[in-house]
């Protein structure tokens, strides 16, 4: 993990084996370093991961590292991820951590946004928590229906945008941190269209009905008879969001497919203005003599060198387009036989030319 600070450009590195250094870019020197795991809250859970095992804490790093760094917008704070889920606030003049953080997790620290509300917004792979920068209280928690990999925070707003195992990213406005941004003003007016609205919320708004056949298609049959399923009629209701997650896990390439067809969509788009070849219309009537009249302009024009058999292409373009022969083309009573023993003695080798073609 890597960090800078926004004032002097101070660089902080996150390593494997658990340590924070701070390196001055300019003389590529070593300022300092510190380990957050020397503080006894990190040091009993990272114990704890390694003694346990992945049995008792499926989610846990076994190794000390620092997976996520983030300072202040004043560059005298520095946050601290790490694998077992903690979120460490150093001061950068002291080597001891001011406060210590637990996400409840158990899961790697992803990333790290100060808001200037005076709140951290801290995410791990499972939920996204707002909390107090002074006093660690939290203020509230998001929890996708996927895995979080990442979170950006439109500055000076209440609007934040994580991206998640899915092919949408999820988005977020909490009025209580910050107006709506310039360019979408109108959440500022949902949210109080939704406070004026009075309140009706159903029983079954959070629930998701799904029949026997989905739940097989979902592998979610072991939760028949569980407090998971609720049944109804020819079927049953299951959490929204334990739904979404089965989904996305039952078809993990969706997104690929969607991305595919969205490419396709563009490509659609930008291809159909150009002008298509125009191609040679066939006639209804004596549409072989036509062919042969064109096969033979092309060849005459392929041989026409400074002017020679230039007379040839003009006579079977005129042939072709000239309004005295166009009966010729249309007309049925000029239709050639070509079936005809006449045909045939005049051309004997036509069906061949005919299969050539």
């Amino acid at each position: 993990a890597l960090g800078v600070n926004p004032a002097h450009g101070m660089l902080a590195v996150g390593t494997e084996n658990g340590l924070v250094q701070c390196w001055d870019p300019r003389q590529r020197s070593l300022i300092g370093s510190c380990s957050p795991f020397d503080d006894p809250q990190l040091a009993h859970a990272s114990t704890a991961a390694a003694t346990d095992g992945a049995e008792a804490a499926p989610h846990f790093a076994a190794s000390r590292e620092v997976t996520a760094l983030r300072f202040d917008d004043r560059g005298l704070q520095l946050a601290v991820g790490t694998s077992t889920g903690h979120v460490v606030l150093y001061d950068i003049r002291r080597s001891t951590p001011v406060l210590v953080k637990d996400q409840l997790n158990e899961c790697p620290i992803v990333d790290i946004k100060y808001h200037n509300s005076g709140h951290i917004i801290s995410a791990d792979t499972k939920s996204v928590k707002i909390w107090e920068r002074e006093s660690g209280k939290t203020y509230t928690t998001i929890q996708p229906a996927a895995d979080v990999n990442d979170v950006a925070v439109i500055p000076e707003t209440g609007l934040i945008f994580a991206a998640l195992e899915t092919e949408r990213l999820g988005a977020y406005f909490l009025p209580s941190l910050g107006p709506a941004p310039r360019w979408c003003h109108y959440l500022d007016n949902l949210t109080e269209e939704m406070e004026e609205a009075p309140s009706s919320h159903g029983m079954y708004d959070d629930y998701k009905f799904v029949t026997s056949e989905e739940l097989e298609k979902l592998s979610l049959t072991a939760l028949v008879g569980t407090s998971a399923l609720r049944p109804y009629m020819h079927g049953f209701f299951l959490d929204a969001k334990l739904h979404a997650k089965a989904v996305s896990l039952s078809q993990p390439f969706a997104y690929e497919q969607w991305r595919k067809e969205r490419l396709d969509e563009k490509m659609a788009a930008k291809t159909k203005g150009r002008i298509a070849p125009v191609l040679p219309v066939k006639p209804k009537v004596n549409p072989e003599l036509a062919e042969e009249l064109r096969d033979a302009s092309k060849r005459e024009r392929r041989k026409a060198k400074g002017g020679e058999g230039e007379a040839a292409v003009a006579a079977a373009g005129d042939l072709l387009d000239d309004a005295r022969f166009s009966s010729l083309f249309s007309n049925p009573d000029f239709e050639i036989d070509r079936d005809s023993e006449a045909f045939r003695a005049i051309h004997p080798h036509a069906k061949e030319q005919e299969a050539a073609r």
